[in-house]
């Protein structure tokens, strides 16, 4: 009885530790992180950009995401490593060449690069803080203002400190901050 109160009071601790947000990058010292590897991060893109497979990099581990990445070389599997590794990024999401037509369709997510950095909260209730690799998106985001429903979920780009700005809004948020030419970092928050 005794054990199974400890274990529950450790399981409960680790979902309350992992549920708390506190060591959120600032914006300030993602922008500098961003200046200090962009190289590294230019050539990430620019690996990805060039005909890589699957659409999350690394694997998520199942087969259909083990399978299209067998294409990719070992050589180039070794160099996405290793600067995944430099810049501080835990995973990758890209449109590839095999993905679907009807993805590509939705102009936010076509043509554009994922560099996940940090993630707060459990999946349905929590966010990512992200560098985005993104041409063209104020065109985007501008069209896709016009059906989005701004009651429920506010998608904008802005000079404001992201973390503060997200925290006046009730609805889900998708806030984009300009670094450097087609370069953002990017909050996404849901409730």
């Amino acid at each position: 009885m005794y054990k199974a109160f400890i274990l529950t009071c450790i399981s409960l601790l680790c979902v309350f530790a992992g549920c708390t947000d506190n060591e959120m990058p600032t914006d300030k010292a993602m922008i500098a992180h961003f200046t200090e590897n962009e190289l590294a991060f230019v050539k990430l893109q620019h690996l990805i950009s060039e005909n890589l497979t699957g659409e999350h990099y690394p694997a998520f581990g199942h087969d259909l995401d083990s399978s299209r990445l067998l294409t990719i070389s070992a050589e180039k599997k070794a160099l996405l490593d290793s600067l995944l590794q430099a810049v501080g990024v835990k995973r990758v999401f890209y449109t590839g060449t095999d993905t679907q037509p009807e993805f590509m369709q939705d102009t936010i997510y076509s043509k554009r690069i994922e560099f996940l950095y940090h993630s707060f909260g459990l999946s349905i209730s929590g966010g990512t803080k992200k560098y985005v690799y993104a041409p063209h998106l104020k065109e985007i985001i501008s069209q896709s203002q016009a059906y989005e429903d701004s009651i429920y979920y506010i998608r904008k780009i802005t000079t404001e400190d992201l973390d503060k700005l997200s925290k006046t809004y009730l609805q889900e948020v998708e806030l984009y901050r300009p670094i450097k030419d087609d370069w953002y970092i990017c909050l996404e928050r849901s409730n």
